[in-house]
């Protein structure tokens, strides 16, 4: 019933349910290769992805990159991350995302997918992204619905144009899209 309810309204999404997050739809939405594609990784980036659950995206992205951190508000997800992470270059952070535990100016790509909806504010999280990334750094969001959680892109782009962000490009349509904003030189 909890898996229904979520489905059903706005709330973080319950850990004993994480396989649902794995699965195979998951790849008709959007694949770890095509996310890839669009973030364009280098060996030599830091890469953030806030609400990284049991690592759908992070372990294939993590191979891609110099330093991969993958934060989530759950030890039970991040637990789960661990487990499925066993030698990879890759390291799980416990936080909140409206107060991100890491330096200014320290990250040169973040990646949120289908997780602005769930954070206690949207607002306070896009803010906290600007502050850990380097001037020019970049901040992928990626939405699709039926996430009850889904945030529209002419939403997402306003709290992050408000935030000191520049839309570089957008993937996708309406109700299933990647938008790569850049960091705004300070």
């Amino acid at each position: 019933m909890p898996l229904i309810k979520h489905l059903l309204g706005r709330a973080i999404f319950p850990p004993r349910y994480a396989w649902f997050l794995e699965g195979r739809w998951r790849r008709l939405v959007l694949s770890p290769e095509r996310l890839q594609q669009r973030l364009a990784l280098s060996t030599d980036l830091t890469v953030l992805e806030i609400g990284a659950g049991g690592g759908y995206y992070a372990l294939p992205l993590s191979r891609l990159v110099r330093r991969f951190i993958a934060l989530d508000l759950q030890a039970e997800m991040l637990n789960r991350l661990r487990r499925k992470a066993v030698g990879a270059q890759l390291h799980p952070v416990r936080a909140d995302a409206t107060h991100l535990p890491l330096a200014a100016g320290s990250i040169d790509v973040v990646v949120a997918v289908t997780v602005l909806g769930e954070v206690p504010s949207a607002e306070s999280t896009i803010a906290e992204v600007r502050r850990v990334l380097r001037p020019g750094g970049v901040f992928s969001v990626s939405e699709h619905w039926p996430d009850p959680d889904f945030l529209s892109f002419a939403h997402v782009n306003e709290l992050c144009r408000h935030s000191g962000f520049q839309l570089q490009r957008r993937y996708g349509g309406r109700v299933n899209y990647t938008a790569i904003f850049r960091a705004n030189p300070a």
